[in-house]
């Protein structure tokens, strides 16, 4: 097999200390987010081979393809720190922004990177019952979602659902898609001070008509309307027939549907044709987006917990620090545990009240230096109290 196909994600983890990423001096913000990008997922490959004529950009990408994500899922599992080094180096010269080979930065900046050099921004957004325009001028495109709440209420904590939700609210916006994943970033006042003291991450997030925006092609009707909101269907034969006379953006940022008075209409005078014709309502319930990775700050290092899929029903969660120790004060040590208690965890936060006071009381707790949390506390607490940025996959997309 060459370097140059792409390995697919592990299935199975590859655990202990110096697996994962190493850490090249102050990288860590980059460490984490390529290990939840790519150790186990395949959500963003297409990155790696996405077509450009331009030099430093496909170094760039090549040093990632090969040098790091190529090794991160072979059967070695360890990408050394001059990988990263390069790379950060390489990045500095395709973005013209020197900070990158050196300085401490959060991933936003990372990502927005990526998304600039390679046009790649999948999640499209735009405003409640209003269709997409000619040239999809009025389509916002973003490679994640920065959400804000200023938690007026002023609570101990929420869900990462609730504050997405709220967020599209506010501006007022949905999507102009079903997304391929969505990565969710929880509002912060600083880098790492956000809104909420803890946040809990939603296994799952159900897609409906108040997240996604539906739009027919023919009068341009949106569900913004709740009591047409699922009055809303596909018919591929109709659209083949109308698609050259109907004026739609050149963009995929639309979803193919007509609402039910129009689909009538095309359907009325078909005669015996029609039962080649397959009108299916759409079910924009049914997508779901599941959580693949949790990326952490405490300050200004960070970590992750990453889900390896084992098998279609079968996963856990795992948890990665590209520092978790040092050898002379210069050498990084990675590491990649298991998580067991991953999930149990996030199912208890949501049932029970005294979950997060207990959190507190444990951070509250007057402890001498030699007496340092468990590692179960001390990773339970990173989780509620650090996550910052929430990773989600469509799971009716292949990726392949």
């Amino acid at each position: 097999e060459s370097v140059e196909d792409n390995l697919p994600p592990l299935k199975l983890p590859i655990l202990g200390q110096n697996k994962g990423i190493e850490g090249d001096s102050n990288s860590c913000y980059m460490d984490a987010t390529i290990f939840c990008m790519f150790a186990y997922s395949n959500v963003f490959d297409s990155l790696l081979n996405v077509e450009t004529e331009k030099k430093p950009l496909k170094q760039l990408q090549k040093l990632l393809r090969e040098n790091i994500v190529h090794v991160l899922r072979s059967k070695i599992g360890f990408v050394e720190r001059d990988a990263l080094y390069h790379l950060r180096t390489q990045l500095s010269k395709a973005t013209g922004d020197s900070t990158f080979k050196d300085v401490e930065k959060d991933p936003t900046e990372f990502l927005r990177a990526l998304e600039g050099l390679f046009n790649f921004a999948p999640l499209k957004t735009i405003a409640p019952d209003q269709p997409p325009n000619a040239t999809a001028s009025n389509i916002t495109t973003n490679i994640m979602w920065e959400m804000f709440d200023a938690n007026p209420n002023n609570l101990l904590s929420t869900n990462i659902a609730s504050i997405f939700l709220n967020s599209l609210s506010e501006i007022p916006a949905k999507l102009a898609t079903i997304p391929p994943f969505l990565i969710l970033v929880a509002p912060r006042h600083t880098r790492s001070e956000r809104s909420y003291r803890y946040i809990i991450p939603d296994r799952q997030i159900a897609l409906d008509n108040r997240i996604v925006q539906l739009v027919c092609l023919k009068c341009q009707l949106t569900n913004h309307n709740p009591d047409r909101a699922n009055d809303f269907y596909s018919c591929d034969s109709c659209f083949a027939r109308e698609s050259p006379s109907l004026i739609t953006p050149d963009t995929d940022a639309k979803i193919v549907c007509y609402c039910s008075t129009c689909l009538s209409n095309l359907h009325r005078d078909l005669g015996k044709e029609l039962i080649n014709h397959n009108a299916r309502r759409i079910p924009v319930e049914k997508h779901k987006l599941n959580l693949f990775a949790v990326l952490c700050i405490e300050v200004a290092h960070y970590v992750a917990f990453v889900k390896c899929q084992k098998q279609q029903d079968q996963h856990e969660w795992l948890f990665f620090d590209s520092m978790s120790d040092r050898i002379h004060n210069e050498k990084n040590i990675p590491l990649v545990d298991r998580v067991p208690d991953f999930e149990k965890w996030i199912e208890t936060a949501g049932k029970d009240k005294y979950f997060f006071p207990d959190l507190d009381d444990l951070r509250k707790q007057a402890r001498p230096s030699s007496q340092k949390f468990s590692e179960n506390d001390m990773r339970r607490l990173r989780l509620f109290r650090d996550g910052a940025f929430f990773f989600y996959e469509n799971s009716s997309v292949n990726y392949q």
